[in-house]
């Protein structure tokens, strides 16, 4: 029986690849043009390709990608798609989008790692990789020539080979997953410097880790101390803790592995970009830093410009392309019509979050918070409380109150880094005055997947009925809402109703 059912998990991630991948590949030159940012984008990567100088307000690593799958598009040609000059050159549209998607149907295998890695549940991990599958914001970012897909991505493998560098046994397979988590997060800087959340996380991590450990060692009564220790070896702690293990890193090697590694890659991938447009590397960062700052905010800006805030609730997601047809012209690009009528038929892109999906994300967060919140006070203040005062200090009775001095538990570790990583994701966007976007809350809102995996998955496991009944309604429900949604993330054709019907708020067209 249990062989069956690994087998069965196995196929159901296969599954779930085997969908992601037709979703994210099929119809990818169904828009010959530019769809929003690729006026940016694939135009800067054919300028490598030619040695073209030109300016970019961004690192250069996503273009470099794009570049890569232009390249390998000349060896293959069109493959039959129509093609256009509006890059620089002649190329289909798949060939400045193929990377992306490949991209971004590798996600939630690697949310199905990272997922496994915390929990050890097959459940969990299978949720974690649907719900990544299922997102609107992720599918439209990675079938055009976008490149926040590779920030997701690149984090995402960052946090995976730190989260398996926790779980080895040895020393030097340690050390070899911590370099590629240093690779990785190196590249997601190098994507965009907001990719520094990745990183800032782990760190955070670590610290606290060491935190608590001299909580125990040096403010705690050594009796209580030992009793953890023999807890742990006894077995009483729970084995899927990947951060209990987070001491066994000194200074030293996260010095080494995710500092001294990160910027040694984000340095690096400058160089062909400071050739080409003959600029040193701090001139670059200068005019880099100039350029954000002369970003002004508001409509007269952009008119999707939105504030952090807005982002959970997604009070202003984005149009990145719209136009109308009439009903028996089969080409999906070019000017809205003057008029329409009930027959035109509308092809929308919509940057749309799933919104079941994003709005289950805010209480579960806010769930998570208080997990995390509950066993940090648990473990350091609260323990405290709980002990009998005898003039005016403290009476330690390890018969009572050892067993309480455990280490933080699995789930309050993970509440921590599920709440830490998402509020590292949005809170550096709360003193921005600059025009934000709602993609800008990608790097927090994958980190909300993962807690409604573990939030929907413990539902289903509820002994009470009720409980895994609400579970199975809220994903029969983001299904749903998937569903409904698809033609506004694939730009399918659909009726002039059909558009506004899907249109739930004035401040979403």
């Amino acid at each position: 029986m249990r062989h069956f059912r690994s087998r069965a998990n196995w196929w159901g991630i296969f599954a779930i690849v085997v969908l992601t991948i037709i979703l994210h590949f099929w119809g990818l030159s169904r828009f010959n043009g530019l769809i929003f940012d690729e006026v940016y984008f694939p135009k800067y990567a054919q300028a490598y390709l030619d040695g073209k100088p030109f300016f970019d307000g961004h690192p250069p690593l996503g273009k470099y990608l794009i570049a890569l799958g232009l390249w390998l598009s000349e060896i293959t040609g069109p493959l039959g798609a129509d093609t256009n000059t509006l890059t620089g050159a002649a190329h289909a549209p798949w060939a400045y989008r193929w990377v992306e998607a490949l991209a971004g149907s590798m996600l939630p295998v690697v949310m199905a790692g990272i997922a496994w890695q915390l929990s050890g549940r097959w459940r969990t991990t299978l949720l974690a990789a649907l719900l990544t599958c299922l997102d609107g914001l992720l599918l439209v970012e990675s079938r055009y020539g976008l490149i926040n897909i590779f920030l997701i991505l690149f984090g995402l493998l960052g946090h995976y080979f730190y989260l398996r560098a926790l779980d080895a046994t040895r020393s030097r397979g340690r050390l070899f997953h911590l370099a590629i988590a240093g690779i990785f997060l190196g590249a997601c800087v190098s994507v965009k410097w907001n990719g520094l959340s990745f990183l800032i996380v782990l760190w955070a991590l670590w610290m606290l880790a060491y935190l608590q450990c001299w909580w125990h060692s040096h403010r705690l009564s050594k009796i209580a101390v030992s009793r953890i220790q023999i807890g742990v070896a006894l077995g009483t702690e729970p084995l899927r803790n990947p951060f209990t293990k987070a001491t066994q890193l000194n200074l030293r090697t996260m010095l080494l592995t995710l500092l001294a590694i990160p910027l040694l890659v984000y340095v690096l991938q400058w160089q062909p970009h400071l050739r080409i447009n003959k600029v040193g590397f701090f001139e670059v960062h200068r005019q880099l830093l100039q350029f954000h700052e002369g970003v002004k905010d508001g409509p007269s800006e952009h008119p999707y410009c939105s504030r952090w805030y807005t982002w959970p609730v997604i009070a202003r997601p984005m149009s990145y392309l719209f136009t109308t047809r009439p009903p028996d012209d089969p080409t999906p690009y070019g000017p809205p019509l003057e008029k329409e009528t009930p027959a035109t038929t509308t092809y929308a892109v919509h940057a749309l979050g799933n919104p079941l999906l994003w709005w289950l994300v805010v209480p579960t967060m806010i769930a998570m918070i208080w997990i995390a919140l509950r066993g940090l006070f648990s473990t350091s203040v609260g323990w405290l409380l709980r002990q009998p005062m005898r003039r005016g200090r403290l009476r330690f009775r390890p018969s009572q109150s050892a067993r309480k001095l455990i280490s933080l538990d699995s789930n309050a570790w993970v509440a921590i880094y599920l709440s830490m990583a998402y509020a590292a994701g949005i809170l550096p966007w709360i003193d921005i005055s600059r025009c934000t976007f709602i993609y800008h809350y990608l790097p927090s809102v994958v980190f909300g997947f993962l807690a409604c995996a573990f939030g929907v998955d413990r539902m289903l496991s509820n002994p009470d009925g009720g409980w895994r009944l609400t579970g199975a309604v809220l994903l029969v429900l983001i299904v749903a809402a998937f569903i409904f949604w698809l033609p506004l993330f694939l730009g399918l054709p659909i009726s002039r109703e059909a558009f506004y019907s899907r249109m739930w708020f004035n401040s979403w067209i």
